[in-house]
């Protein structure tokens, strides 16, 4: 392409969008002299920004693109160059996971092209046990080029009725997404109420008080987020001769999170399970 004469690609510039016609007059000295004039005198807002977005694939390795002030930083985990803290992925599970990173680990990594960041592999961990009882494992995926986290929660109980439901209201609090909770829910930082877990509150709707009531992969699902759980709760057999009138539960729910395509963090579903707000 670059060998045919400059009114040929003037021709075909003329069926480019901008950004295109930027990129192309980038790839040679007598082209750049030509169409960058032209191109320059087009390039606005959102063809600025997909020319800049073309550009950091080519320059991935030492070059990211920062939203913040629409220019091609150095690579950078967590500050960009223009001290605008980028929003990580803030699930209530840590690690968290910071946009930047994120953001260039495409094919080879967590998100869409090669380039520094989290390879998938790095968003597979084990918290044993957390601060508050429960043991979380992560897994990540990427389907239909969208990034999904799942998370496997897993608590045991194990004492009398009246303490094991203590336990659940008042001591491990536990978030599945930031609407979504397994203890008794209190006013957040957004002076919004939590969901809770139904199977998990002594009133279910379902019946009368009960400290914990069985049950299998039931499903749930949160009304902001694009999150979706189940729920299981399994009575454990306990040697009653050496602990008399105690009980052994095992609660395990497995959450699925869709983080999205993560090309821009200002996008509704990473912005929505980063920051708990609706999109």
């Amino acid at each position: 392409l670059l060998n045919q004469p400059l009114d040929i690609l003037f021709e075909i510039s003329e069926f480019l969008p901008p950004e295109s016609v930027a990129a192309l007059s980038l790839t040679c000295k007598s082209a750049f002299y030509v169409l960058f004039p032209v191109s320059k005198s087009s390039l606005h807002d959102s063809s600025l920004e997909n020319l800049l977005l073309l550009l950091e694939k080519d320059l991935r390795r030492h070059f990211f693109y920062c939203y913040c002030c629409l220019r091609l930083h150095r690579f950078s985990s967590y500050w960009a160059p223009c001290q605008r803290y980028l929003r990580h992925l803030d699930l209530p599970c840590r690690p968290e996971v910071g946009w930047v990173s994120s953001r260039p680990s495409r094919e080879e990594c967590a998100l869409l092209w090669p380039g520094r960041g989290l390879r998938l592999s790095q968003l597979e961990f084990e918290i044993r046990p957390s601060v508050n009882g429960w043991v979380i494992k992560s897994s990540a995926r990427i389907i239909e080029d969208v990034l999904f986290l799942s998370f496997l929660h897993t608590l045991v109980l194990r004492g009398t009725p009246h303490h094991n439901r203590d336990v659940l209201e008042y001591l491990h609090h536990h978030h599945i997404c930031h609407h979504i909770t397994t203890h008794r829910p209190t006013v957040n930082h957004w002076g919004k109420l939590p969901t809770r877990i139904p199977e998990l509150s002594p009133w279910d709707g379902r019946g009368p008080f009960s400290y914990i009531k069985q049950c299998w992969s039931a499903p749930g699902s949160c009304l902001v987020c694009l999150t979706d759980f189940t729920t299981t709760i399994e009575r454990r057999p306990v040697h009653l001769a050496k602990k008399p009138g105690q009980e052994l539960w095992t609660i395990t729910i497995l959450s699925y999170h869709q983080v999205g395509h993560c090309r821009s963090p200002l996008g509704c579903k990473w912005d929505t399970v980063a920051t708990g707000q609706p999109s």
